[in-house]
């Protein structure tokens, strides 16, 4: 791998600089341990509520995607749960996994998305004719939020 490095390097820079490629090799390794790091440590402190609410809500956004592997994993053979004939509670629908389009031939004509860190699969939910309201939940609070009832 090393030698990979070295050549890709040769390749991208002028002849006369010199890169100690065991060095680059060893200052990538520690940088992907520290942003794993940091990510794991902001998701603990996300995840108990321990972060400020401006904090929260921008590691909210931030760690979305990163964790959203997780997430689905969690959910995995149940990821939406039908509550009645009309009324199904679910993960966070993504278009690149096709679950708009997965949804729609489930009878669903309508989204309730209370997810302040994604919008949700907008375009997707337009292509099917799928009517989204997005109500943002602040789920990284401890307040009572009186919410209004959203009939689609």
């Amino acid at each position: 791998m090393v030698h990979d490095i070295q050549n890709l390097l040769k390749a991208a820079l002028p002849s006369d600089i010199n890169i100690n490629v065991a060095m680059v090799h060893t200052v990538f390794q520690r940088t992907s341990v520290v942003v794993a790091s940091t990510i794991l440590v902001l998701w603990v402190l996300f995840q108990k509520k321990l972060l400020p609410h401006p904090a929260a809500k921008f590691v909210s956004k931030l760690l979305f995607y990163p964790t959203f592997p997780i997430t689905a994993m969690m959910r995995y053979g149940n990821y939406w749960t039908k509550l009645d004939n009309t009324l199904m509670l679910g993960c966070a629908p993504m278009g690149y996994m096709n679950h708009p389009d997965k949804l729609y031939k489930m009878g669903v004509r309508g989204v309730i998305n209370m997810c302040y860190e994604y919008s949700g699969p907008k375009s997707h939910y337009a292509r099917l004719g799928i009517k989204q309201v997005w109500r943002v939940l602040h789920h990284y609070v401890d307040d009572d939020v009186d919410y209004d009832l959203v009939i689609i």
